[in-house]
């Protein structure tokens, strides 16, 4: 046994170093949908497209840079951002999931992105199920990282304190998002964020209404009838160690799904594509690749 774990640890350090050593070519753009409002997005890699949906108070720039260029070896790679970030656009009027789904979804059509699959983290999952319930003909395949999906998953949040400075930001993130967090390890795990030199975190407004959003999303009546109407095939991974949402809630939650693979990953947080990104990056290309159920 102890000689299996040494080649599984020996096997994803090259992983890890193949994929930090191929030059992943990242471009960065901006599209004005609708002539009303514009989108921020990253793309990058060939092959099938993927689109990512981050999750609550961060920017495309906070997802792990190892796990996107993972992602970009084997498929076209887009990190979008919600309305009101990265376009210097204030956000004018408030959203709830359905309305970030179809902004989500403008884009898909404006870039002529064919049958994307879609990795969600946290609260990008109930856009990702408001896509598939919706526009069920135009998604394949959705993984959930750590999602949010009814009421009860959801552990109770202590209020958020003031800060001074952005690593005090990041330390109280970090603290919430990974496992076995050490407040002196701030820049290390910065470094290891996809632009960690970037507008990592919302404004203020953004982020006032995503958290509106969800809670509209996790109290609304109809929110389980559109898990169990989904035919989509989900992928869901859990993190063991996950402080923000209850993992035997999110498991029990995951039975409303028709069709639904589940995956446990221990020694990580909430964050699972920072804290574990090559281990989430294979599983999810294993399951992308796998045929339908």
């Amino acid at each position: 046994m102890n000689k299996l774990i040494k080649l599984l640890l020996f096997l994803n350090l090259i992983v890890i170093y193949t994929a930090n050593a191929v030059n992943i070519n990242w471009q960065e753009k901006i599209v004005k949908l609708d002539d009303k409002y514009k989108m921020h997005y990253y793309y990058a890699g060939h092959g099938a497209p993927v689109i990512l949906l981050n999750g609550y108070g961060v920017t495309a720039n906070f997802w792990s840079a190892s796990f996107v260029n993972c992602l970009a070896s084997n498929h076209t790679v887009y990190l979008i951002d919600y309305r009101g970030i990265g376009t210097n656009e204030p956000l004018t009027s408030s959203q709830n999931i359905t309305d970030m789904a179809n902004d989500i979804h403008s884009l898909v059509k404006a870039l002529d992105i064919k049958k994307p699959d879609i990795i969600a983290w946290s609260m990008g999952s109930t856009v990702a199920i408001q896509l598939s319930y919706k526009y069920p003909d135009n998604y394949n395949k959705i993984v959930l990282l750590a999602p949010v999906l009814l009421d009860n998953n959801l552990n109770n949040e202590d209020n958020t304190p003031e800060f001074k400075n952005q690593n005090q930001i990041l330390n109280y993130v970090f603290n919430n998002n990974l496992y076995d967090y050490k407040f002196k390890d701030v820049l290390q795990y910065k470094n290891k964020l996809f632009k960690p030199d970037g507008v990592l975190f919302p404004t203020d407004d953004v982020n006032t209404n995503q958290l509106m959003a969800i809670a509209y999303w996790i109290n609304s009546d109809d929110t389980e009838d559109k898990i169990l109407s989904s035919n989509s095939q989900y992928l869901l991974i859990v993190a063991n160690h996950d402080k923000i949402l209850s993992k035997d809630k999110t498991l029990s939650d995951a039975t409303e799904f028709k069709n639904i693979k589940v995956v446990e990953f221990d020694g990580s947080g909430h964050d699972i594509s920072l804290q574990a990104p090559i281990l989430a990056c294979k599983q999810i290309e294993s399951f992308i690749k796998s045929e339908k159920q």
